[in-house]
């Protein structure tokens, strides 16, 4: 992304007297087929940008910040937040799935399991209350220009273009906004502060990893607590969280394509 260095000096100034506004996050409609070309012309101006399904079975939802200044804010903003609450990141790392080695060697380090099963909480991004996160990144980032971005970020609305016409919808303090890795992170964090923390209380014993939203859980013959969807359902209506739980039978494929 170019920009020019006055223009850089001018952002950082503004972020760190807290005066830096963020702009509402844009959806944009793409046919699947026409994605691929789409993303290569959208990522040297905008690296932070998330796919959702879209209204029907070939239109796709990208959902990026409309303006390029907000992206590289937001970038930065993911950047800060991983290496203050995660201390496996090596110094070469900068995204969240540069941690994605050591999970899959954490996952082919379990011995062999009876059962296992996969929890996709991706869901959950819109069920958190905002409220929450604030308070479980506050301890990292404390009352600064770092913590006013992020809440700033929180509260974003998001638009879509409808024939000249923006038409906007609000989170009304639920849920992360869908931006790319900033998104994932405080996703992550949330999960570390709620799912993480809870999981062995409720399933003592029971062996679990979790990437972001990715959860496995490895069950062997005579745990002393019982573990199926139907707990595991339970569990996440007990923490506000909304995911899909699958069984994986053997000859599956473990991780997600």
């Amino acid at each position: 992304m170019d920009m020019p260095l006055d223009r850089l000096f001018h952002m950082q100034n503004l972020i760190i007297r807290g005066g830096y506004v963020l702009s509402p996050l844009e959806i944009k409609r793409v046919m699947g087929r026409d994605l691929r070309d789409f993303l290569k012309g959208l990522i040297p101006e905008r690296l932070e940008f998330m796919i959702t399904g879209g209204g029907g079975e070939d239109i796709i939802h990208v959902i990026v910040p409309s303006r390029k200044e907000d992206a590289l804010v937001l970038m930065g903003l993911s950047i800060t937040l991983l290496r203050l609450y995660c201390s496996e990141m090596s110094e070469e790392g900068y995204r969240i799935d540069c941690l994605l080695p050591s999970f899959y060697s954490s996952l082919q380090q379990e011995e062999r399991v009876d059962r296992l099963y996969r929890i996709d909480l991706g869901e959950s991004i819109r069920e958190i209350p905002s409220s929450m996160i604030k308070s479980w990144v506050k301890p990292l980032v404390g009352d600064g220009s770092v913590y006013i971005l992020i809440s700033s970020f929180l509260s974003l609305t998001v638009f879509e273009n409808l024939g000249g016409i923006r038409v906007y919808t609000s989170s009304g303090g639920l849920g992360i906004p869908p931006a790319g890795d900033i998104t994932r992170v405080l996703l992550d964090i949330a999960l570390k502060n709620l799912f993480d923390s809870q999981f062995p209380k409720r399933f003592p014993g029971i062996a679990f990893h979790r990437f972001v939203n990715e959860v496995y859980i490895f069950i062997r013959k005579n745990e002393k607590v019982l573990f199926d969807d139907k707990t595991g359902y339970a569990l996440l209506e007990e923490l506000g969280l909304r995911g899909k739980i699958e069984f994986i039978g053997p000859g599956d494929d473990p991780l997600p394509p």
